[in-house]
């Protein structure tokens, strides 16, 4: 069973869309529906994902490169606790 669903996607968005359709060779619906099953997936299999969106952290790509960001965090901490030793 499938549901339709209609989006009114800003002018800017819809065109990066239809880029990347074109790229593929699929129509920007198909790419619509995989991005969406790929955000839903990596936010459901993430235990930051319920995070995700819910505070302005000032970075634009936090929510694709968080473990990046983390991971950076936490071996800035392991140096400065080095330096302290």
């Amino acid at each position: 069973m499938s549901v339709t669903l209609k989006l009114d996607l800003p002018e800017g968005l819809y065109e990066r869309l239809r880029d990347e359709a074109g790229k593929a060779g699929q129509p920007p619906e198909a790419v619509a529906l995989r991005c969406l099953e790929s955000q839903i997936a990596l936010s459901s299999d993430d235990p930051i994902g319920k995070f995700i969106g819910a505070f302005d952290s000032g970075l634009a790509d936090l929510g694709a490169n968080h473990d990046q960001y983390v991971g950076e965090a936490v071996l800035e901490k392991l140096r400065d606790s080095r330096d302290l030793g």
